[in-house]
């Protein structure tokens, strides 16, 4: 007997849903104090499936060259620090012990991936941003190894405070690849 799937309970994001959406399923974060470089969310995008366990292998690349980037909304609460950067982590940078190829050394540190900065209005205000991977903006941080941009061995997207010692206060949501 086929039951119907369980309804998504949930509730719109601080601050009502963006434009033309429900947000029932956005994505809020909140942090605040980090230390060290600041926080972040992200999501693998092609980890397998592993019934009743948890996938604990390698990286799974999955191939965004079908895609020009990826388009979200989001929002900072007012007085919640407005810096963000949206990554996309791939096979080719992330080390070894994390899943990935890099050779973490003094001289070679990994996990310096493609990534594009941007910030969020101060009055609490939904902000579409589009983000296209040939943005003159859409590049690595510049502290870490050197790699080409591999759109068919990206892993991950992330999205990352800025700044360490602030509060953030977020919202996204309605994340998709752009054709």
């Amino acid at each position: 007997m086929n039951l119907p799937p369980e309804p998504y309970l949930s509730v719109a994001p601080p601050g009502g849903p963006p434009p033309g959406s429900t947000g029932t399923r956005a994505l809020h974060g909140e942090w605040t104090g980090c230390a060290v470089w600041g926080a972040g969310v992200g999501a693998e995008l092609a980890t397998p499936i592993v019934d009743g366990g948890l996938y604990v292998g390698p990286r799974v690349p999955y191939d965004v060259r079908p895609y020009i980037g990826v388009s979200f909304w989001a929002r900072a609460t007012v007085e919640s620090d407005t810096a963000f950067r949206v990554s996309f982590p791939m096979t080719d940078d992330a080390s070894v012990e994390d899943g990935g190829n890099c050779v973490e050394s003094a001289t070679n540190q990994c996990g310096d991936s493609f990534g594009y900065r941007f910030n969020l209005p101060s009055d609490g205000s939904w902000k579409r941003i589009t983000v296209k991977f040939a943005d003159a903006g859409f590049i690595q941080e510049g502290w870490g190894a050197q790699f080409p941009w591999r759109p068919d061995h990206v892993t991950t997207i992330r999205f990352q405070s800025q700044h360490k010692a602030e509060t953030y206060d977020d919202c996204l949501d309605d994340l998709y690849f752009v054709r």
